[in-house]
């Protein structure tokens, strides 16, 4: 958590536009680059592209297989990644589904932390050679073109590398160290979003705090509106979540996943009964094709709790005899006949 105090002065610089700091005891300030400088810095971009396409670069297509290669990585690299991404959610979802339990919460955030950890591991693995590749070198001259034209001295209009041809690039690379030790975490953006002074801002100007047009707004300024957008969106939701949730980062994150695949949910069931003919809508069991094993999960997950559990007994059941079965044999067959048979002898 941040303090009013810095809230405070990271909101005022967002909303300026610029980022003071300072090196050697010199004072420094950096602006947000206009629609027309970073215009020119993405045709600095492709030319750069462009005339080196066919040197000794590797594309980031490319970096992958050397990762492999290598043994950095695994061929399946791809699959662990999503396999990560969806532990991810669903440890969002049950540190928000148990969130007051405190037990289990702090279980369920151990986890959660353990999997991010990971997954950033993961990650490191799989982007370590990226620095070799020509995406890399174009946008390192990209950036590089844009700092030396947004990079001026303290309150002054003078830029501090006037001669571009003349680099001292100790120096240069010394100050992007500096800068990049403002770039604001994500986590901090949505303190700020919450904190009572932003949404006070927000809720009384929102349409004037920044009078620009959108395309001349910093990659700051977008953040932190588009993160109060979702803010306004959460409010404004009939099953909005307790204030102690929201003020929590991953339980809001499990809070919108599991609205999210609720959404999915309510869709693709009311796509089923719209496939389902009167005739066998109110069947007691229901046959539906897949032809991938995400079809099949997305089919499954129809079921409500009842039903999977009858599912999985069958199953189990089927699972455990080694020879042919009959439909009367199985459990949830033999019980329903148990229940038709002591109805017709009650009558």
């Amino acid at each position: 958590m941040i303090d009013n105090k810095n809230i405070e002065l990271l909101v005022n610089r967002i909303l300026s536009g610029k980022n003071y700091f300072s090196y050697n005891n010199e004072k420094y300030e950096i602006r947000k680059p206009s629609l027309s400088l970073r215009t020119k810095s993405d045709i600095l971009y492709e030319d750069a592209y462009n005339d080196n396409i066919f040197s000794d670069f590797v594309l980031l297509e490319d970096i992958s297989n050397i990762c492999i290669e290598l043994g950095i990585i695994s061929h399946d690299y791809n699959k662990q990644i999503s396999d990560l991404e969806k532990k991810i959610e669903n440890s969002k979802v049950d540190y928000f589904s148990f969130f007051v339990d405190i037990d289990k919460k702090k279980k369920h955030k151990f986890r959660l932390n353990s999997l991010k950890k990971q997954y950033g591991l993961f990650l490191d693995k799989v982007h370590s050679l990226d620095y070799i590749s020509l995406e890399h070198y174009c946008s390192k001259i990209k950036n590089e073109f844009i700092i030396l034209n947004t990079l001026y001295f303290y309150e002054t209009d003078i830029l501090v590398f006037k001669n571009k041809e003349d680099i001292d690039y100790m120096y240069f690379n010394n100050l992007v160290t500096e800068i990049n030790k403002g770039i604001i975490d994500i986590d901090i953006f949505k303190n700020i979003c919450r904190s009572e002074y932003w949404k006070n801002l927000w809720s009384d100007q929102k349409h004037f705090l920044l009078l620009e047009p959108v395309s001349e707004w910093s990659e700051e300024q977008k953040t932190l509106c588009n993160l109060s957008r979702m803010y306004d969106r959460i409010y404004e939701h009939p099953e909005c979540p307790s204030e102690e949730v929201i003020q929590d980062n991953d339980a809001l994150d499990g809070w919108m996943i599991f609205q999210k695949r609720q959404n999915s949910k309510e869709k693709q069931g009311k796509g089923v009964n719209n496939m389902l003919s009167d005739k066998i809508k109110n069947s007691s069991e229901i046959f539906l094709m897949a032809n991938n094993q995400e079809k099949a999960q997305t089919i499954i997950e129809f079921n409500d709790q009842q039903s999977l559990g009858r599912m999985n007994q069958k199953l189990d059941f089927i699972k455990s005899h080694s020879e042919p079965l009959r439909d009367a044999q199985l459990p949830d067959v033999k019980q329903d006949l148990v229940k038709q048979l002591k109805q017709k002898q009650g009558k």
